[in-house]
This record gives C-alpha cells, structure tokens and sequence, in this order.
C-alpha cells in the first residue's frame, strides 16, 4: 500500500543519493483504491470463541451470571432481582439481551437459566452482568495463552562508593557536552567535559583528566575510526564515551577508561549489570525513561542521566537537505509536521537530527534522585548561553519557551 516507486540499490553500492524513493500520483491513487478495503476488515471483532451463559436469579439474592467458553468459565454477580409488577423475568428476555455481542470476540452460543417465579431485572442489569462476565473470561483466556518467563538471576543491590556513600540516592554532580571548541571555555569549571574526538584534537589547555572523549555514533570506516581515537589517546586523552558497544573492544585495546553513553540504551538493571561486568566505569541511562522507572535502577557503578539539551532524535546516513537542495543553500534545519524546526547536525559520515524542542530540568531537580551525576548536553549554544544554562542548573532556574521535559515523566507507552 505504501509503496514509492524509484526502488534502489543505493545502500548495496554505496551511493548515497540514490537512497530515495519518491511517492508518485499513482501510488496515492492506487492507495485510495485499496484502503477502504483494506479498513473494512477491521470494523469488526472476529468472533473467535464461543459462549455459553447460565443464570441464577432467586429472590433476595444478587443474579449471577456464569460464562463458559471452552475449559474457561467466570461468574459474576449483579443487582438482586426486583418483585415483578407487570411482566416478570423470562429466560426469551434474557437470552435477546445476552446475546448482544456485537464488537466482542465472542459469538453467542446457548443460555440455560433458573429463575424464579414473579421476578424483574432491568435491562442495564443483565447488561453490566454479561459485560463484567466478557472482560473477566477475556483475561481468562489471554492469561491462559499467555506464556510465563520466571527469570531467577536477583536484581543486584546497589554497593559503595570509595567515599563509604552508596550509589543509590547520593548527591549528583554536573557534567557538559559541547561540540565546538569555541564552548570550552565556558565550560572549564565542569566536573567532566565531553567532546567530540574531532574537537579533543583542535583542543590546547585543557585538563586531560576532566576530558571524556565521543567517538562518531556511527562508524562507516572502522580503521579510520579507530585511528582517529588513538591519535586522541596518543594526545593524552583517557577517557572514552562508549556510545554503541563497538566501542567496548576499541576502547579495551587503546587503554581508555570507558563511559556508558545513552546509545546503549540501558534502561534495567540487569543491562547496567552487563555493561559494569564488561568494564564500564559509569554508565549513562536512556532518555526513554520515567524518572520513576530511572529512581528504581539498581547498579554496582555510578549512572546519570541528560538533564538539558537538543537530544538526538534520528542518526541517518543520508541527508534530508542534501537529497532535496544541495548543501549550498542548506540552513541545518528542516520542520516536523506541526512546523517546528529541527535542528541538523552534520558529520562526515552521518547526520543527526536533533529533537525540536530542549530537554529542561533545571526547575525539577529535586525529582532526579537515583543518579550519582546528570549531563547538560550542549550542541550549538553560545558560550554565554551555556554560562547561563549552567548557573540556572546550579541556583535557580528560569523560564524558557520551547522546552520539554521529554519522557521522564510521560514514558514511551
């Protein structure tokens, strides 16, 4: 249905302008042929299961429903019966509304029923009674087609810190990523300063043990990335940001000490466990999860979480612009639906494209509990701009507009 034409061997020979399909007239129109067909299918429930009722209505007694489908059977209980002023209760009234199954699984199969003499129930009655017994036989049979996965390994408690203070719920420090050299003075004072490997290298006065270094989030040519960052260990660089688990081997071999990055997309504890075992010193966790979820973590190392920035919202090898204007003309933005623009960030390989709106926590810190630091994650800000943001984090926040506070609060689902 969503087929473009102008199908392509671009991603097998490596040409990168010829990545692009384009969705022509005839697409749109043989998409508006087949959709409503296609809708149609889905209007519906397909009646997949059988059921049976038996009700119970006695006299000064709630009525009780019992729905069987297969080796699965519910009740349920509803109102007591009323004293039947006209027309009492017949089991013909019961099985018409019981058998309204319309938009359920469920297809109608039999009733049976004891009733006794003289008595009513309303029809919201018996309706509540066989949508309660519905929903209850549907999780019924969902629990029974549903596999079980015990996972025996325990979560691993939190352990101390070399200054006696566990992990867990201790005071955080601030670290920057910049991506210009012209922001590094703004920065000096920071715990840590992350940065690309490029920038490291243009770089002179710098405190080398406050330096983490970030490699290329992806990696086209592995030799040369390789050598970039042992031209940067050679400088004096120790630290290294490990932003896909390639870089866990390379970083082994060039004697850096190795720092979790949100690439990896550590969002349990059992994965942080993983990547401590196999020799990462801090790890920074997913921005795709609930303070909550974050302040339920449980590692054996320092973790921290972005706190401030444009966060990467897309890494692609082809660029939007380039395909549509050419570079020339390029303003390293394009716009979403709604019209907010996006920011672009060009590399030699790959682009990023940055979220629309700036990730600002500065007014909740007291809600980041469970992290030993946080990360104010520069991209094209000023060095004044960054100042301010670093003050604000430090003493009081500000007003902003066009922030977010992304999925710490909302969640992916």
């Amino acid at each position: 249905v969503f087929s473009r034409n102008g199908f392509t061997d671009g991603y097998f020979t490596g040409k990168l302008c010829d990545m692009f399909g384009h969705r022509e007239k005839e697409d749109v129109v043989a998409a508006a042929k087949i959709l409503p067909e296609i809708k149609k299918q889905y209007e519906k429930e397909i009646k997949v299961h059988t059921v049976n009722f038996h009700m119970t209505v006695k006299k000064n007694a709630p009525a009780v429903l019992r729905a069987e489908c297969g080796k699965n059977s519910v009740s349920v209980t509803g109102e007591v019966p009323q004293t039947a002023i006209n027309k009492p209760l017949n089991a013909e009234y019961l099985e018409r509304q019981l058998s309204k199954l319309g938009g359920t699984v469920f297809e109608y199969g039999s009733l049976t029923a004891e009733i006794e003499d003289g008595l009513i129930l309303s029809a919201k009655a018996v309706n509540a009674l066989r949508r309660d017994a519905l929903e209850n036989l549907s999780r019924k049979i969902i629990s029974e087609n549903t596999p079980e996965h015990t996972f025996f390994r325990e979560v691993i408690p939190p352990t101390d810190s070399d200054d006696g203070l566990p992990y867990i719920n201790r005071a955080y420090y601030t670290r920057v990523r910049i991506s210009d050299i012209s922001q590094l003075e703004a920065v000096q004072n920071a715990a840590a300063v992350i940065m690309p490997a490029n920038v490291f290298l243009k770089a002179e006065s710098i405190d080398l043990s406050k330096v983490i270094i970030e490699p290329p989030r992806f990696i086209t040519d592995e030799r040369k990335t390789t050598e970039l960052l042992r031209n940067c260990r050679e400088k004096g660089a120790e630290h290294l940001m490990c932003n896909n688990i390639a870089y866990l081997k390379t970083g082994k071999q060039l004697g850096f000490i190795l720092h979790g990055d949100f690439g990896l997309n550590i969002s349990n504890s059992l994965s942080a466990e993983f990547f401590s075992e196999n020799g990462l010193d801090d790890l920074t966790l997913s921005f795709e999860m609930k303070l909550s979820q974050i302040n339920a973590i449980k590692a054996d190392i320092p973790t921290g979480i972005i706190a401030y920035g444009y966060l990467p919202a897309m890494l692609t090898r082809n660029c939007p612009i380039k395909n549509e204007i050419g570079c020339k003309k390029c303003r390293n933005v394009i716009y979403d639906r709604k019209g907010y623009e996006n920011k672009i960030v060009c590399h030699s390989d790959y682009v990023e494209i940055l979220n629309s709106q700036c990730l600002y926590l500065a007014d909740r810190k007291d809600d980041i509990k469970n992290v030993s630091f946080i990360t104010l994650y520069f991209t094209d800000e000023t060095p004044e701009k960054i100042s301010s943001i670093m003050r604000e984090y430090e003493f009081t926040p500000k007003k902003h507009e066009n922030i977010t506070k992304g999925l710490y609060y909302r969640g992916i689902l």
